[in-house]
């Protein structure tokens, strides 16, 4: 039932479509709750999440990962943004990055012996460890960084300076 009261969001819903072009996820909020509807063409059906509100407060962007059960979002929890990978199946969630640097844009690639994600991040160097000194606030230029999703190491690649 629409609630003519409330704000509209201009944000969303949101969509992405796989690599493979099997499926579509259409997340969108239905009065305090962000729901996820992911549309499986290979079998004919819909399935249907409701990302709890503890996880995080807004997502800003999503795409698929390279499998099509995994994807990723770019999301704000406690006034910082970073990434999140969500499994399809169990609807489990868990955190790529954990830092008060903004994590913007995420889009899985695949190319030789490297898969990952291309993000956009004011980090100021290419580590997933970089503290924040004193009197510091997160800002700066946005450069792409990639993540590699097969070793998950904690070293970055800068693609742009």
């Amino acid at each position: 039932m629409k609630d003519l009261t409330e704000q509209s969001d201009p944000n969303y819903p949101m969509m992405a479509w796989s690599t493979t072009g099997n499926k579509l996820a259409v997340l969108y909020k239905k009065g305090f709750r962000t729901c996820l509807r992911i549309y499986n063409s290979e079998k004919g059906r819909i399935e249907n999440y409701v990302i709890p509100k503890n996880r995080f407060d807004r997502v800003l962007s999503m795409a698929f990962m390279q499998d099509d059960d995994k994807m990723v979002f770019s999301a704000i929890r406690k006034s910082q943004t970073d990434l999140y990978l969500f499994t399809i199946k169990g609807a489990k969630m868990t955190n790529i990055t954990d830092d008060v640097w903004d994590d913007l844009s995420p889009v899985c690639i695949s190319g030789g012996s490297r898969s990952g994600i291309l993000f956009l991040s004011n980090r100021p160097r290419p580590n997933m460890n970089v503290p924040l000194g004193v009197n510091e606030l997160p800002t700066g230029p946005l450069n792409v960084f990639f993540y590699n999703t097969k070793t998950m190491s904690t070293e970055l690649l800068q693609c742009t300076d």
